[in-house]
């Protein structure tokens, strides 16, 4: 009885020795048997394998995480910087092509203006950049008294007339244009050669010319082309504009018309200073020539009264 009671206590003091007579026991078992020692060793492995798995799966996860994130920043940094400079190189393609537009039609108006020289031998022109602009419907040209330009010279281009010089300095002049009030052209229509005065409109809100002093039982019609009449300031047949709409006066026994200009001043870049033209053959002939009431015959400003201007 005595000896049953003590061996529990005996082989819980001799713990580790008992531990370790098993497993030289099972050892020695496992080489009679012949079973290998890597079974043992797959056995734990797989246990260990299936107890970290989670904490690899979630590791792993973390990883594909923090990679992505980083390679956003990363990626979003440098499409950002692309981004600007493409905005750049857009920038910097639109103001070329601008450029290029206008080169372009510079180089239009150019040819057009060559050509008329071309096809106009007679004329003798200066050419004229405009460099400034009046909102009174006078125009700055870079050419003056020491290039031979004089007051009252026809300034034109090749599309119609502009207006005539009306101050000359060393080197610019000022244009008064069929805008401006104090510009007088004498004109005519060439559908049945009525002649009148075209007056500029004075007005920018209300860029119309009128052609004044037209007998009532003249035909003129909205549509009329207007042109210029001859005489020595302006050469004939250059076009001024063209009727808009036609006015009675039952006192005077005259007409007005109402003209749209041609040309638009505030648009223009080049024009050319007649200085010189011979007369056409209808001028030569007297069907086209000078008359007593074409304001062209005189400088500007005319100051004369409307009874000597016009007087037949």
């Amino acid at each position: 009885m005595l000896l049953s009671l003590s061996l529990p206590r005996r082989l819980s003091e001799q713990r580790s020795t008992v531990v370790l007579i098993i497993l030289v026991i099972c050892c020695l078992a496992s080489l009679a048997s012949g079973a290998r020692a890597v079974v043992i060793a797959d056995a734990l492995r797989t246990a260990g394998s299936v107890a970290a798995y989670p904490f690899w799966k979630g590791l792993t996860a973390a990883q594909n995480t923090l990679s992505t994130a980083s390679a956003f920043f990363l990626e979003y940094g440098a499409a950002k910087r692309e981004a600007e400079a493409l905005r750049y190189e857009v920038t910097d393609l639109s103001h070329a092509l601008t450029a290029l537009d206008e080169l372009r039609a510079e180089n239009e108006r150019l040819r057009d203006m060559l050509e008329f020289v071309r096809t106009e031998p007679r004329f003798t022109v200066e050419p004229a950049q405009v460099i400034g602009r009046s909102f009174e419907g006078a125009l700055t040209i870079d050419r003056g008294g020491v290039h031979g330009v004089r007051e009252a010279m026809c300034v034109l281009t090749q599309d119609g007339v502009v207006g005539m010089v009306a101050k000359v300095e060393p080197f610019f002049s000022h244009v008064y244009t069929l805008h401006h009030s104090q510009c007088r052209v004498g004109a005519m229509i060439p559908r049945n050669r009525v002649r009148g005065i075209v007056h500029g409109g004075g007005s920018t809100q209300r860029p119309v010319s009128t052609m004044q002093y037209i007998d009532i039982k003249d035909d003129v019609r909205p549509g009329d082309d207007v042109v210029t009449s001859g005489g020595s300031i302006f050469p004939s047949g250059f076009p001024i504009g063209r009727v808009t709409r036609v006015e009675f006066d039952s006192e005077s026994l005259l007409k007005t018309a109402f003209i749209e200009p041609i040309l638009d001043p505030y648009s223009l870049d080049e024009v050319f200073v007649l200085r010189a033209a011979p007369p056409s053959p209808e001028e030569l002939t007297g069907e086209g020539g000078r008359t007593a009431g074409d304001v062209s015959l005189y400088a500007l400003p005319d100051n004369r009264s409307i009874q000597e201007r016009y007087a037949p």
